[in-house]
């Protein structure tokens, strides 16, 4: 015969199982919201897009992937602080994702931040040396800056490491 405790344990055990079930859903939810914004995004429909990962981040809010779709989202959108948060939000997740470092770089560059995203692009380049788009975009930051020399450097960078 089984004792109450015992059978307490199992139905808690049940419990259990039937909530990492769901779970397993909530996350092919997510992954379905995350899917259907990258075909929102590639149709150029950047509010929609922008829409479905957040969705899919309310279902899922440890997934860099969907702040990096989200953060870019949001950069088509011109809504350059949202894509600069989500951008660090990525970099929180996954800190060595050059996608965090390349979208929040635009975004303060957007936000006439220079500096920063001078700052910003330096960090991902120490991360990803052979990533050219980041001193392309550094190299943006130096011309608004005044700064041609150091420009034309992460131009030269840039053109070399993107035409590989």
């Amino acid at each position: 015969m089984v004792s109450t405790s015992e059978a307490k344990y199992k139905m808690l055990y049940r419990l259990f199982e039937k909530e990492i079930e769901n779970l397993d859903n909530i996350r092919k939810y997510s992954k379905i919201f995350n899917n259907r914004g990258l075909v929102y995004a590639s149709q150029g429909n950047y509010l929609s897009a922008a829409k479905d990962y957040s969705k899919a981040i309310e279902l899922n809010s440890d997934n860099h992937v969907y702040y990096i779709g989200r953060s870019t989202a949001n950069l088509k959108l011109e809504r350059y602080n949202d894509a600069y948060k989500d951008a660090l939000k990525v970099l929180e997740l996954k800190p060595e994702s050059p996608d965090g470092y390349l979208n929040g770089g635009l975004a303060l560059f957007n936000l006439n931040k220079f500096d920063e995203a001078i700052s910003m692009y330096s960090n991902g380049i120490k991360k990803h040396p052979k990533d050219g788009m980041l001193y392309y975009g550094r190299s943006a930051a130096y011309k608004e800056k005044g700064n041609a020399s150091k420009a034309t450097a992460d131009d030269i960078k840039a053109k070399e490491l993107l035409s590989n």
